[in-house]
């Protein structure tokens, strides 16, 4: 499940402020119902953002922060071992990234 909150605040230039918070919620998943090693563990994100936009909409700048807990999860995991392999594979997430964006419109 996921649960998303933003609001606009405008500006008495005619811009707008809009805060943004992203919280995401993903359930223990398992790839093969016969061995525990194939579970990856539910797993928690939260994600916040930041977007300026110009009065004539032809601007916007945007800070944003993805994983702001830098939460540690696999996004899935292979058991090697139900088939006579030596190992386990996962697919890791994302560690917390932030990132900038600008953008014009024509």
């Amino acid at each position: 499940w996921s649960l998303t909150a933003q609001y606009d605040f405008y500006m008495l230039d005619g811009s707008r402020l809009s805060p943004r918070l992203d919280y995401y919620f993903q359930d223990e998943i398992c790839t093969n119902v016969s061995s525990a090693n194939s579970c990856s563990e539910s797993f928690k994100l939260l994600n916040a953002r930041l977007q300026w936009m110009s009065p004539d909409q032809a601007w916007s700048a945007a800070l944003g922060l993805n994983n702001a807990t830098d939460e540690e999860y696999f996004l899935n995991r292979f058991d090697g071992t139900a088939f006579g392999q030596p190992y386990t594979q996962g697919q890791p997430g994302r560690p917390k990234e932030w990132y900038l964006s600008v953008r014009r419109e024509f």
